[in-house]
């Protein structure tokens, strides 16, 4: 085989597979497994490989692998390229809630090729923080939309850890059950509440998120103890999310408390 041969095997790998999502490629491209087989995705064989480019692709469909630059001798073919599409379903190697966030990574990925069929993929390098960041700050937008703003505190389980913390003025607040009793209670004083936020994230591959926010309602009902007054309110917060598994670990809150309770007093 030519070195133009084995860029070719390797061009079917990142085409045809990836990006076209003809997985049956693999059959002809990928040498089969050995009796002690490695934990790489062409170590395993055709069927792992098509098991695992089929999660990834239905992950973040469409996907697509674009190829940038192609380094190739008699056995080994590197290739720099970029994957990207749109977070669509839940994967365990990222395990944030579904974000529908559009994300890329780029990578260089070294393979080695004998007799026409890929056998080893001895050296690669992906930078995760690309897709990692943009889906922790999806999953916070989503937080505050889907349970604060939209008051289905049901959902927790699928944004916060079971032992979350939310250290917030007046006191820590632990764990799941909790958490959605103080966001029932606040939207029993602020039914229409609703939280415009600001999401930044920090360049940390995603453990921690950043959040400010002005939040808005009418008081309609008992709030801290004070009996609605009709009245419109504002007020202002921020917060930081911290990641752990892809769900919510721990917060910090700091937030105008005063402030919004100045606004229901005579």
């Amino acid at each position: 085989m030519t070195v133009e041969d084995n860029i070719r095997v390797v061009r079917r790998l990142t085409d045809e597979v990836w990006t076209e999502g003809n997985l049956d490629v693999a059959d002809e491209i990928i040498a089969p497994a050995g009796p002690n087989p490695g934990h790489g995705m062409i170590e395993a064989g055709p069927e792992a490989l098509k098991e695992q480019v089929g999660e990834i692709r239905a992950a973040f469909a469409p996907l697509r692998r674009e190829v940038h630059n192609v380094v190739a001798n008699e056995s080994l073919v590197t290739v720099h390229s970029t994957l990207s599409g749109t977070h669509s379903a839940h994967i365990g190697l990222f395990p944030y809630p579904v974000t529908g966030a559009e994300v890329s990574m780029k990578g260089v990925a070294t393979f080695r090729v004998v007799d026409g069929l890929i056998v080893e993929e001895p050296w690669s390098s992906w930078n995760y923080g690309d897709i990692a960041g943009p889906l922790a700050t999806g999953a916070v937008r989503r937080y505050v939309a889907d349970i604060w703003n939209a008051g289905n505190p049901d959902l927790l389980s699928e944004f916060v850890t079971e032992d979350h913390v939310r250290h917030q003025p007046g006191g820590d607040i632990v764990g799941i059950d909790a958490l959605s009793l103080a966001i029932t209670a606040l939207r029993a004083g602020f039914p229409d509440l609703q939280f415009d936020a600001t999401v930044i994230p920090a360049n940390d591959t995603g453990k921690t998120v950043t959040r400010r926010w002005v939040m808005t309602g009418t008081h309609e009902g008992v709030y801290a103890g004070i009996p609605p007054t009709g009245r419109a309110v504002t007020s202002s917060g921020i917060g930081v999310s911290r990641f752990d598994g892809g769900k919510i670990a721990e917060e910090w809150i700091s937030r105008d408390d005063l402030g919004l309770l100045a606004q229901l007093r005579d």
